[in-house]
């Protein structure tokens, strides 16, 4: 039940921040908002690490997580623009055939999909 909320959680952000990013980069500088939006996400993980008490992650775990939060705000930046001057109800679809990527990557690795996985890739 658990995984069930945090999932939910989880679209409902992605929802916003994509309808977000998308009203604001068509009235602010696509850099404005992506900076923006990076800054809330590193208050909500400076709050978890504070709220759970179990600290901020190692160094290794932190520099993996800036390269990932740069090429983050990369892809966002290019979305964010494309939002900005293109239709959103094209631009939105395309980009989220993104998730293709690291499942197509795990699939190659020998990894196995269950029927639970390909019916939530089907949803998707």
């Amino acid at each position: 039940m658990t995984a069930l909320l945090f999932a939910l959680a989880s679209a409902l952000a992605w929802g916003i921040s994509d309808f977000l990013g998308g009203y604001l980069s068509r009235r602010l500088r696509t850099i404005t908002v992506i900076a923006g939006s990076q800054m809330c996400g590193l208050a909500t993980i400076v709050c978890a690490c504070a709220l759970t008490g179990k600290g901020f992650p190692s160094e290794t775990a932190s520099m993996f997580a800036f390269g990932a939060g740069l090429t983050g705000a990369a892809g966002l930046g290019a979305f964010y623009q494309a939002l900005s001057i293109g239709t959103i109800s094209l631009v939105a679809p395309i980009a989220a055939t993104g998730v293709v990527v690291p499942v197509l990557a795990g699939l190659l690795a020998g990894e196995a999909v269950g029927t639970i996985g390909f019916a939530g890739m089907f949803c998707a």
